[in-house]
């Protein structure tokens, strides 16, 4: 490592973020009005690493005046639903039954409280022998649920007394064998499943009965009820042996009983659907331009009527949904929903989330554009609510007065809980690579001083289709807060510029390579008080892919993180929840048409040659890019005798960096640092066993 003439930054005026403090942030999300838009209900979590967990509540706004208080205090309140103007349901999850189902948790139950918003505690309304997903009131005392079917438990559930008895000892005591006889066989963070679907019930109340509605072996999702008409609608696929891709969009009317397919489409992978007035509106592709990845329509649907699309993603470019990369949003909320005469959605538009509307006619209103994500929205009549990031802010409520035209208005105050002066600061410029214009984000230490030298990370995001912005996202500012000028873009494949530049089908580690290594050079060339010998790049699951791609075909990296990534095509296709459709889809080859292809886009063809000290990230409940990724490459890295570190979070899935326990998540940051700072860092001695996780009595597990 070359001496740099430029002296290091003292890192003195400011007090350092720590790893810890993606838990002080309150997460807000779901906003839903009440019927006569009086109230507001809203979701608040927290990360709690004392007790290793996340608690939730549920909180309530006034409309006229703007002010909150929270309305539960329980164990975590979600999926809140109003049965009337002052009258709220939400699921509180606990483990209920026998003493012996509450010791092996062989049985599952779902409660469902209810609480007066006027005054007095929540009660006990509904208990449930189900997993309940989500739940709609057709009135007061009939519920359409959606729920985890698995024929072996449901069988236990409908038994009593000895045989019940007999039946859940012999569930415990096969739990030590699995049979199997569909794909996939396991789903990521979950365990090995076998004929279990997500099916669609009606529940009375007064009489405690449980109908099932759909097939035992269908899937359904997206449930939305009409409780004027007593209809339903939702997405079904049905299947049996190997899960399809396509789907098909029914209704269930309740007067009738009957659950039928109205279509219009076949071959069709359906997003969700609405009732709109008289009509229905829904989202959905055809997967012949983008394939999995394609950007959706928007369709209405009018009885009597063929289909008309409402909203083109090839021809507008908008694609649904927010696909802005944070670490501090928990929980969801509505992101697409009609309302009066208009239908409201949020679409990723280059490195920011909007919120926009369309009417019948096919006519397109912009409302909220400013710099940031909308993250979710309520709408009645004129009067609109949406979380949003905003600035060096994480997410707050804000209020729009549609009839007015007026700016967005906070109305929380929850989202800066850091001071400014511990916050990097962000600059932007253009870049050119394959003939395309790119825009590079250059995340600056908090006292960035030109004249002082220091250590780089390029920064690659998951997806391939999501995107970076310049919202809060606190492990980059973490990175910077240290010390670290951090720079990242949305090469292509990236979220929010259209199809064509998200489909990156056949390609992967070719152009969106080349830009990336673009930016590299542009931000070198820029910044000149970065030293060259001391760049880093980290990045996971796509970000991963890419982290292990660069390290095989690049020698300018002098330290690497690759986590949850991909290293072999060929094993992701077989052991990965996704793999058997995605890796065909992505890469136009399985292991039996075209093994070669597949080799020959894995980095772990290339890993003996790596020299780049390199750490490994996984969790061991990753089913979507399985640990015997991270396994294989770190096998190769020993091999070569390069310096690697494999890292595996026990009972952490594919999310741990947005959503895992929050002492694994503080202890992945811990690791990050500690790494960089060894390789990067010059003349530290630091190592993750005095790290603040280890001073803290936070303890992982790891495999050398």
């Amino acid at each position: 490592m070359s001496s740099s003439p430029s002296p290091m930054p003292e890192n003195g005026s400011y007090k350092p973020l720590e790893s810890r403090d993606f838990a002080s942030v309150p997460m807000l999300s779901g906003p839903l009005f009440s019927p006569n838009s009086r109230r507001l209900v809203y979701s608040r979590s927290e990360a709690r690493l004392e007790k290793d967990d996340y608690i939730s509540h549920l909180w309530l706004l006034d409309t006229e005046s703007g002010e909150s208080l929270q309305l539960t205090n329980g164990s975590g309140e979600q999926r809140a639903r109003w049965l009337d103007d002052d009258r709220l349901l939400f699921i509180a999850r606990r483990q209920t039954g026998t003493e012996e189902e509450k010791k092996a948790k062989l049985l599952p139950q779902t409660d469902i409280w209810l609480i007066d918003c006027r005054g007095g505690e929540a009660r006990l309304f509904l208990e449930i022998p189900l997993e309940v997903l989500d739940f709609e009131p057709l009135d007061e005392d009939t519920f359409l649920l959606i729920a985890r079917h698995d024929p072996e438990r449901d069988a236990i559930r409908l038994l009593e007394g000895t045989g019940r008895e007999a039946a859940l000892r012999k569930l415990k005591e096969q739990r030590d064998v699995t049979v199997l006889t569909e794909l996939p066989f396991w789903s990521n963070g979950g365990s090995y499943q076998n004929r279990v679907r997500r099916r669609l019930y009606l529940y009375h109340r007064d009489t405690k009965a449980l109908t099932p509605l759909s097939a035992e072996l269908d899937d359904c999702d997206g449930l939305e009820v009409c409780r004027r008409t007593g209809r339903a609608l939702l997405i079904r696929r049905r299947w049996s042996g190997l899960r399809p891709l396509v789907s098909e969009l029914c209704i269930y009317e309740y007067k009738t009983g009957e659950l039928r397919e109205i279509g219009p489409f076949t071959d069709y992978v359906y997003g969700a659907a609405w009732f709109w007035g008289d009509d229905i509106a829904f989202s959905g592709s055809d997967m012949q331009l983008g394939g999995l990845n394609q950007d959706r329509d928007l369709w209405l649907l009018a009885e009597g009527s063929e289909p008309r699309r409402l909203i083109n993603a090839e021809m507008t470019g908008i694609d649904f949904g927010n696909s802005v990369n944070s670490d501090l949003r928990r929980g969801g909320g509505c992101q697409l929903r009609p309302a009066g005469d208009w239908f409201y959605f949020i679409h990723t538009r280059g490195s920011d989330a909007h919120l926009s509307r369309v009417d019948k006619t096919g006519t397109i209103q912009d409302l909220v554009t400013a710099e940031g994500s909308v993250e979710s929205f309520a709408v009645h009549k004129s009067l609109l609510i949406h979380v949003a990031f905003r600035g060096r802010r994480a997410g707050d409520l804000y209020r729009l007065d549609l009839s007015a035209h007026r700016e967005e208005r906070r109305l929380t105050d929850v989202g800066a809980f850091w001071e400014e002066e511990r916050l990097g600061r962000f600059e932007r410029f253009s870049f050119v690579s394959e003939g395309d214009s790119l825009e590079a984000f250059v995340l600056l230490p908090p006292d960035y001083d030109p004249a002082c030298s220091y250590p780089a990370l390029l920064a690659i995001h998951g997806g391939p289709k999501t995107a970076y912005g310049t919202i809060l996202f606190h492990e980059l500012q973490l990175l910077a807060s240290h010390g670290y000028i951090v720079f990242f873009t949305n090469p292509r494949g990236s979220s929010g510029r259209g199809a064509d530049w998200s489909d990156i089908r056949g390609g992967y580690g070719k152009r969106d390579y080349e830009q990336l290594m673009a930016l590299t050079a542009a931000v070198l060339a820029r910044y000149p008080a970065i030293d060259p010998e001391r760049l880093g790049v980290l990045g996971g699951s796509y970000g991963g892919f890419m982290t292990s791609w660069i390290v095989t075909h690049e020698t300018r990296f002098a330290a690497a993180c690759t986590q949850r990534s991909i290293s072999n095509w060929v094993s992701m296709y077989g052991l990965s929840d996704i793999g058997y459709y995605f890796v065909s889809d992505q890469l136009a080859a399985t292991p039996w048409t075209d093994p070669e292809r597949l080799w020959e886009a894995s980095p772990l063809r290339l890993a003996p040659q790596v020299r780049t000290p390199t750490l490994i990230l996984h969790s061991d409940q990753d089913y979507r890019c399985p640990l015997a990724e991270a396994q294989q490459f770190f096998a190769a890295l020993c091999l070569a005798g390069t310096d690697a570190r494999l890292v595996i979070f026990h009972g952490a899935d594919h999310g741990l960096s947005r959503d895992g326990k929050p002492r694994q998540r503080l202890r992945r940051l811990d690791e990050i640092l500690a790494w960089f700072d060894k390789y990067l860092k010059e003349q530290n001695e630091e190592s993750i066993e005095e790290s603040p996780a280890r001073e803290a009595g936070i303890e992982g597990r790891e495999s050398l």
